[in-house]
């Protein structure tokens, strides 16, 4: 396989997993929208918890757990911690308070 050709491969991986990621994460918006209004023009960060035993000191991630998500929209100023296992809404947090 020449070297042209495994970087179209690679990009083509990358160019799909981006699309699925974006996809994930315009459902997760839109079940979270389902019983929470959300900023309609901003486009918020996501993130994932990796290890709540390093974010227990910061009070959004006091009932964290691995796997929960943090939706975080700092124009509008608000963190939401969510539990997709659990279709929970964990924490809601000021981001300016």
């Amino acid at each position: 396989m020449t070297a042209v050709l495994m970087q179209r491969n690679v990009q083509h991986l990358e160019q799909s997993a981006n699309a699925r990621i974006a996809k994930e994460q315009q459902a997760l918006i839109a079940e979270i929208g389902e019983f929470m209004l959300l900023p309609a023009d901003e486009v918020p960060t996501i993130a994932t918890v990796t290890n709540k035993q390093k974010l227990r000191n910061q009070p959004i991630f006091a009932d964290a757990e691995n796997g929960d998500t943090l939706i975080a929209y700092p124009i509008a100023g608000k963190l939401i911690l969510y539990r997709e296992t659990q279709k929970q809404i964990i924490t809601i947090a000021s981001i300016h308070e």
